[in-house]
């Protein structure tokens, strides 16, 4: 039994099971500091470089000294690595900096689990039409709604509005243009989305549906008709499917919270390599083929000798 006394003869008694207490300072001390801030530091470099997470940050032991007794780290081999499991409970044992560095790690722990979700969501989309549309359908409504649809404003006056709200109107057709491209390729049903992870169960956003004549005016400045007729054609599926996919990535990072470069840094890499598998080309091939589709979509919108619309502003990759 151990008596501890408090203020003004308050006593609390504590009963301690076992022959031996292990006594854990809650504070680090300066050495500890430096050793637990260069091996986060050593962690996050190595994601940064490419490295996946559940390897990197290793070091040699003697590079580091010191760490006999620490118990925020894992050893292996004669290499030692910051404790992953440790970093939670570590955070408030840590100076203001080395808790910057922690809370990066945290992030990078969003971006795995994203990961994650994506190589699940890849599986199923092989074999599931309306997945495909559904994933289309977000994609291209993530990469409309973050565009400011940069067009000529002699198109948009052609098309009887006022230049000012030329934004605002573009932008809530996004749910309505992308569902037209999507159901080129499939049909579209938000809920098989939502319960293949809970990254993006609760997070889907609303289809938006315009006043008719609104999205008759978007549809005539964008050249729309003609415009979607290459979007759906087979030249461009990979194309179509590869700007969905990112901007589908891009939408989950910002919907489940990811903060640090650190983090897009991994999930960029991460997903390129999830997108090359399931289209089976390479990446140096599949961003030809956006480029191209970006210059087709040029010729459409060409007027004289200026271009009415700005595809490259549009159509464009979210990194």
């Amino acid at each position: 039994m151990i008596r501890l006394s408090g203020l003004e003869g308050v006593s609390i008694e504590l009963m301690i099971k076992g022959k031996e207490m292990r006594k854990t300072r809650f504070k680090l001390t300066v050495a500890e500091n430096e050793i637990a801030e260069k091996l986060i530091k050593c962690f996050i470099d190595g994601v940064v470089r490419g490295t996946h997470p559940s390897i990197a940050g290793w070091i040699d032991m003697e590079k580091v000294g010191g760490v006999a007794g620490c118990d925020f780290v894992e050893t292996r081999g004669g290499k030692v690595r910051i404790s992953l499991n440790s970093l939670l409970n570590l955070r408030n044992r840590v100076s203001g900096k080395v808790q910057f560095l922690i809370d990066v790690c945290s992030d990078i722990s969003r971006a795995i689990e994203i990961e994650k979700c994506l190589r699940g969501i890849v599986e199923r989309l092989r074999d599931s039409l309306e997945l495909q549309g559904s994933i289309v359908a977000l994609g291209w409504l993530r990469m409309f709604e973050t565009s400011d649809f940069p067009v000529d404003p002699s198109r948009v006056i052609e098309a009887n509005f006022n230049f000012s709200n030329w934004f605002i109107n573009a932008s809530g057709c996004s749910s309505m243009l992308s569902l037209e491209i999507a159901r080129g390729w499939g049909s579209v049903n938000w809920d098989i989305v939502r319960h293949t992870s809970d990254k993006v169960r609760n997070s889907l956003p609303a289809i938006k549906q315009p006043d008719a004549d609104i999205l008759k005016n978007v549809k005539y400045v964008l050249d729309w008709e003609k415009v979607l007729e290459v979007l759906l054609d087979e030249s461009s599926r990979v194309a179509v499917e590869a700007l969905a996919f990112v901007w589908f990535v891009d939408y989950l990072c910002e919907s489940n919270g990811l903060l640090y470069d650190e983090s897009y840094a991994f999930i960029q890499s991460t997903s390129l390599d999830i997108l090359h598998l399931y289209l089976g080309k390479e990446i140096t091939e599949i961003l030809k083929g956006i480029k191209e589709l970006v210059e087709e979509l040029y010729v459409i919108s060409k007027r004289d000798d200026r271009v009415a619309v700005d595809w490259a502003r549009i159509v464009r990759l979210p990194w």
